[in-house]
């Protein structure tokens, strides 16, 4: 019997799919991040799973005044 997929099993294989993102696809996401394309995107995923995605696996490195 097939094991039924909770919430949490589903977030983590969410997490997984962006740490295994190629360098050119990290940098297309990265390109969206506020713009009104991410935004829909997270009305669409809602704050369960935009809550728990991180661009990298690795941490992000802020860059600018972001830095601060």
């Amino acid at each position: 019997m097939a094991k039924e997929v909770t919430l949490k099993d589903y977030q983590t294989m969410v997490q997984r799919r962006m740490d295994n993102l190629n360098d050119e696809d990290r940098e297309v996401l990265s390109g969206l991040l506020g713009t009104p394309q991410i935004r829909a995107i997270g009305r669409v995923l809602g704050s369960e799973l935009m809550s728990v995605i991180k661009l990298s696996g690795k941490e992000s490195r802020k860059r600018g005044l972001a830095a601060r």
